[in-house]
């Protein structure tokens, strides 16, 4: 082959590889399977949940995605993950109102909420207030005129910083001298074998004690009344401000571009609207958020203010 013929094919497969390559630059997100942190233990409600809308999402946006459990430090560990990757949506993670409860008693956690966006809220319930059929202040005035003859003496079960923030709000609204027994995880079951006589919960794990009796629940902490339980009153009916949700939503690192946050909302609102997944969150007491990146990135700022204001560690 003369020189001449050799330059013109040189050039020619340098032209072709030079297009192939400006191609897959050009790929649109996503490209590759995205992985989703989650920053609890398998098994848990909030993995179950993840892991029903996990194919629904990967079917929407034709890139699966691949769930990874980071659980510790009442999931904190996991969101500094999340907080730390690379922001090209590629690594994402589950969030839950404990981000927001921790940016006030976790000093040191080593990232805020500031370095995270937030792409959509999922969904949101109400915990409760329960006591053993046996206790005798089963209402919520009994139970506030109980706590106000025995100061001091008041424990509540409360598992994770979130719990732990409730009671100390109950605390502050009613003026009352009570205080959380940190749990990891539900302090329910104590209430059942009679160790313990008052604890918060989720909807999910308490609504089948409640139904056999072996609980009563006093008190939501929802603004109003849940449908799940319309005799119990909410909180707020006595002491009006106080509102407490559990929540989960999908977050990504803060730097993440807005047409990827778009995308991936999209994914997850086609999630929320699946049969299987949408049975699931309502057998578990929770109500579909499905709010939009802005409208959820300002609940999670919004309500890391509520807790600082309420129940910063240095207040008394």
């Amino acid at each position: 082959m003369s020189n001449r013929w050799s330059l013109v094919v040189l050039c020619a497969i340098t032209y072709a590889c030079a297009g192939s390559f400006g191609i897959a630059l050009a790929q649109p997100y996503p490209n590759k399977p995205i992985k989703l942190i989650i920053p609890y233990p398998p098994a848990g409600g909030p993995d179950v949940i993840l892991r029903l809308m996990a194919p629904v999402v990967g079917d929407k946006l034709r890139q699966p995605v691949v769930i990874e459990n980071r659980s510790g430090a009442d999931s904190s560990i996991g969101l500094a993950l999340v907080a730390r990757a690379a922001p090209d949506g590629y690594t994402i993670g589950l969030a839950a109102q404990d981000l927001s409860a921790n940016e006030v008693l976790q000093a040191d956690r080593g990232f805020s909420v500031k370095d995270l966006q937030g792409v959509i809220g999922l969904a949101q319930g109400p915990n409760v207030l329960i006591v053993p059929p046996t206790f005798t202040a089963n209402t919520l005035a009994g139970f506030v005129e109980y706590a106000r003859k025995n100061p001091g003496q008041v424990f509540i079960g409360s598992g994770g910083a979130v719990q732990m923030l409730m009671t100390t709000s109950l605390a502050h609204a009613a003026k009352l001298d009570i205080n959380p027994i940190p749990y990891r995880g539900q302090a329910i079951m104590d209430v059942v074998s009679g160790r313990l006589s008052k604890s918060w919960s989720g909807l999910a794990p308490a609504m089948p004690l409640i139904r056999a009796g072996r609980v009563v629940p006093i008190a939501v902490t929802s603004g109003k009344r849940h449908s799940m339980l319309p005799d119990v009153p909410s909180i707020s009916e006595l002491f009006p401000g106080i509102e407490y949700y559990t929540w989960y939503g999908i977050v990504v690192p803060a730097a993440t571009p807005p047409d990827i946050v778009e995308r991936l909302h999209a994914g997850f609102a086609a999630a929320l609207q699946d049969a299987q997944v949408l049975k699931n969150l309502t057998d578990r007491g929770l109500d579909i958020d499905a709010s939009t990146p802005a409208q959820f990135h300002a609940r999670v700022l919004d309500e890391t203010e509520k807790f600082r204001q309420c129940c910063s560690p240095a207040k008394k």
